[in-house]
């Protein structure tokens, strides 16, 4: 019976010291976030994407900027509080400024993508914006950010020039578009 127990407690030391020394997470780490200035940095070309939007159709980044456009991307999720908290600003701003060359993507997170609850939350808050299908893929072109909502504004020239971490309100959002706008 002693014997058992020391071949236990030696098993159980050298599991313990083969996952310190190896751990199966390293070889899935996340992709490093980058910072403002990187991204910033980015051409046209390196953030342009083609995403579905909620009836299946594509919708491109570079047409919306090739028709002169100012764009807000707004990642988002069912699941976030302040995303959903956040979706009156953003109403008002679109209506506010979409005659004046503006308009705004809401990409949804691929994490825990819950497209039914995308497609009730969308109608019930009557969003006029077109809501976009997110991928990874996507999330890293823009900087492997770690917070929803996280917003971003593309000039039209394509090139990212202004983002915000977290819940942002009218005036931050107008702040951000005003001086990109015609």
């Amino acid at each position: 019976m002693k014997a058992f127990i020391v071949l236990g407690l030696a098993l159980l030391a050298s599991l313990i010291l083969v996952g310190s020394l190896y751990s199966p997470m390293e070889s899935q780490k996340k992709p490093k976030k980058e910072s403002v200035e990187t991204i910033r940095a980015k051409s046209a070309a390196e953030i342009d994407f083609t995403l579905k939007d909620m009836a299946g159709n594509d919708l491109t980044l570079s047409d919306l900027t090739a028709a002169n456009k100012t764009v807000l991307i707004n990642f988002w999720a069912h699941w976030c509080p302040p995303c959903i908290a956040e979706l009156p600003e953003l109403i008002e701003l679109r209506e506010k400024y979409k005659d004046q060359g503006f308009e705004i993507l809401g990409i949804v997170s691929p994490a825990r993508m819950n497209k039914d609850a995308i497609r009730k939350i969308s109608a019930e808050a009557g969003i006029p914006y077109p809501v976009l299908w997110g991928d990874f893929r996507t999330i890293a072109k823009f900087g492997n950010f770690g917070v929803l909502p996280t917003s971003f504004v593309i000039d039209r020239n394509g090139k990212i020039v202004d983002k915000k971490g977290g819940k942002g309100t009218l005036e931050e959002f107008e702040a951000m578009i005003k001086p990109h706008l015609p």
